[in-house]
């Protein structure tokens, strides 16, 4: 495909398209995460070598719905008993240059995320993230009853970006950054009109300007397009 430097949203279109063609080799969400996270790897390069350091899938989901594995992962990041409503954002596809980021159980501390008001705004990279791609705090954590009207699968959501990992107060694992060389981190969302957000972020080797960044902006929204289905087959 190219860089990620020189990509287009037509660019992205054509990853989906690529990837998503047909959902039938798809057994899960899951799986469909998993392919989203690798093929933005595979698909985006410089010179024979992937511009993401690391790409990730994360979805939010209510602790009763979540596999045991994944509850006892969360029990461990909150430090008591969630409630059956307790929402969590999870890390549902991964990969990246290390073996250990291609499987999401082998993630060292983000399997599940607490969602509530008071870990948001502690969580400097997920707090930023809500701010700019402009997700509904209220909604995600169903606090609002009301119908939501999505039009569909899509909203209409922004870019999470960080032109300059190093030192950034908004990527918190800064010896990750140092160590993998990541320059810039992006990432952008879509809302489900049931309320769950999907989430993706990659953590780049190349610069990333805000021009650039926002070329992305439709990643999730069409992937769910694509793949919507696939929930009746189950999450995990």
């Amino acid at each position: 495909m190219g860089s990620l430097v020189n990509s287009k949203t037509r660019d992205v279109e054509s990853v989906i398209e690529k990837l998503f063609s047909t959902i039938n080799q798809f057994a899960s969400v899951e799986e469909a995460t998993k392919a989203l996270s690798k093929g933005m790897c595979q698909e985006f390069t410089t010179s024979g070598k992937s511009d993401l350091v690391l790409s990730r899938v994360f979805h939010s989901f209510d602790y009763q719905l979540l596999p045991d594995e994944i509850q006892k992962a969360g029990e461990k990041t909150l430090g008591s008993k969630p409630t059956d409503e307790s929402k969590f954002l999870v890390l549902i596809g991964t990969y990246g240059d290390n073996p250990d980021w291609q499987d999401r159980r082998k993630s060292g501390g983000h399997k599940a995320i607490p969602l509530n008001r008071t870990t948001v705004k502690s969580i400097p990279m997920v707090a930023r993230l809500f701010q700019q791609v402009g997700f509904d705090l209220g909604i995600v954590l169903g606090e609002k009853k009301e119908a939501i009207n999505m039009g569909g699968v899509v909203g209409s959501y922004g870019v999470f970006h960080v032109p300059e990992a190093l030192g950034s107060p908004f990527i918190p694992a800064q010896d990750f950054v140092k160590v993998n060389g990541v320059k810039s981190v992006l990432g952008t969302g879509v809302m489900l009109p049931e309320g769950d957000v999907g989430i993706y972020i990659g953590f780049c080797r190349v610069h990333i300007t805000q021009e650039m960044a926002s070329q992305f902006a439709s990643l999730m929204s069409l992937f769910w397009q694509k793949i919507y289905t696939l929930k009746e087959r189950g999450m995990f």
